[in-house]
């Protein structure tokens, strides 16, 4: 789930919030790595950072900012690697096996991740997910506030990082690397409680709870929605958004 905002400190760049879970987690095999990691194909403008809820920078210091109050108890440790813009959170030890299925959530914020017209700068805003766990269902939601971009529509790319790594969706080259497929970009509208969803009973909750923090009405949103059945590893999903000229 991305939350899009206008900008706390610079209305020419809108805020970013980010919620990633994975629902029933397990390993099959003991020893084998598991995490998740956060990062994007393209890279933020200079001097914004990845943040938890309470402001804290993402490192090893401060740890994964895991969102306790949703995830399974009791929770299992992760190690925090940054690279550059990427951030690796890494389960730690072999608690969660074929018999231990947790439910785990990760929130941040990035302030003035975005541009709020071309006017600052032409890149499109592209959130999106890859297939990093093998997983049944992929749900990508985009919510965005009503005042951020009110004539933009999404458009869905879809690419094999197999063989060259994460796409830049505004690189032509990496045109070759997209996949044709069937699923589509739902609009949601405005309505938080269509976005309920089985694989996470208290997903709307959850949502509600991080702009709470952040400070934002969670009614002031509109919404998109891409599902995937039975991802293949590998595969990154993006929403396009094109800023408008001012």
């Amino acid at each position: 789930m991305t939350l899009i905002h206008p900008g706390s400190a610079n209305a020419d760049w809108v805020d970013r919030a980010g919620i990633t879970g994975i629902c029933r987690m397990k390993r099959l095999r003991p020893g084998t790595p598991m995490g998740l990691l956060h990062g994007s194909s393209i890279a933020p403008p200079p001097g914004t950072q990845r943040l938890s809820l309470d402001a804290n920078a993402i490192d090893v210091e401060h740890g994964a900012p895991l969102l306790r109050e949703f995830s399974s108890l009791p929770l299992p440790g992760f190690d925090v690697q940054v690279q550059g813009d990427v951030v690796h959170y890494i389960l730690q030890g072999d608690g969660v096996g074929l018999r231990s299925m947790v439910d785990l959530f990760f929130a941040d914020v990035m302030r003035g991740r975005y541009p709020a017209h071309r006017g600052v700068s032409p890149r499109p805003a592209t959130p999106g997910a890859v297939i990093d766990i093998p997983v049944k269902a992929l749900i990508v939601d985009v919510l965005v506030h009503e005042d951020v971009w009110p004539e933009a529509e999404p458009e869905l790319r879809m690419y094999d990082t197999a063989g060259r790594g994460v796409a830049n969706p505004t690189d032509p080259s990496r045109d070759m690397d997209r996949i044709d497929v069937l699923e589509t970009i739902h609009d949601m509208g405005v309505q938080m409680e269509r976005f309920r969803t089985r694989e996470v009973g208290r997903y709307v909750e959850m949502v509600r709870f991080v702009c709470d923090r952040l400070g934002w009405d969670s009614s002031e949103f509109r919404g998109y929605r891409c599902r995937v059945e039975y991802p293949v590893y590998g595969t990154q999903i993006n929403m396009l958004f094109r800023p408008p000229s001012r």
